[in-house]
This record gives structure tokens, sequence and C-alpha cells, in this order.
């Protein structure tokens, strides 16, 4: 694992803004719309959409503030410590058999790979 990732024993600060900081939600949206009708049905885009929006406002309830870039945080770590986490509660659904074994295996590889591509950076 890169050097970012190995340092989970130190809690990082929370975000803050600077003044080249810019939201990452905008581009997140702009992301799934391009997406549309190629890789994801629009159905699907538009309850991702919802979803992410959600997702934002809880983050911004907690941090006071909408994840922005150059807030001071180290975001492979972050997004490292995410997809940890992912493969927990992936487990955890499997074991509860929430989820077929075709589906925790598709997902796992996919986990697996997503922490394979962070870790280069």
């Amino acid at each position: 694992m890169s050097s970012s990732s190995n340092n989970n024993m130190h809690e990082q600060r929370d975000p803050s803004r600077s003044k080249n900081s810019e939201e990452v939600l905008g581009g997140v949206l702009g992301d799934i719309e391009l997406s549309a009708g190629d890789t994801i049905s629009s159905f699907f885009a538009g309850k991702l959409t919802e979803v992410l929006a959600e997702r934002a406002e809880q983050g911004k309830l907690k941090y006071g503030t909408y994840l922005t870039t150059f807030n001071g945080r180290d975001s492979i770590r972050d997004l490292n410590e995410e997809l940890f986490d992912a493969l927990f509660y992936l487990k955890q659904a499997s074991l509860e058999g929430l989820i077929t074994k075709s589906t925790y295996i598709q997902m796992h590889d996919s986990l697996l790979q997503l922490l394979i591509l962070a870790d280069e950076g």
C-alpha cells in the first residue's frame, strides 16, 4: 500500500477550505450524467444523483461544508479507508445472506481492483 494509506494510526484533521478549494459534488454529478445511457441507465443515474446529493448533505451536516478539493486531508488515504470498510460491509452482507455468492465474488474482486488502482495513484 502507498505511504499515505499506511498512516492509519493517526487521525486526520477535519476538512477545511482553502482559496483553491472547489466543491467535489458537482464534478461527481457531472460524471454520472456523462455515464447515463452509456455505462448506466438514465433511471439508475437519477437514483445515484439522489443518493449522492443526500450523502453530500450528510457530510455537510457532519463537517460544516461539502467535500472540497485542497481541504487539508489526504484524499487517497480517505479513499483507501472507505474501500477497506466496504470489504467489511460486503462480507457482512454475504454472511447475512443478503447477496448471492456470485454477487459477493464480483463485488469483492471489484473492490480489490479499486484498492490496487488507488495504490498505484
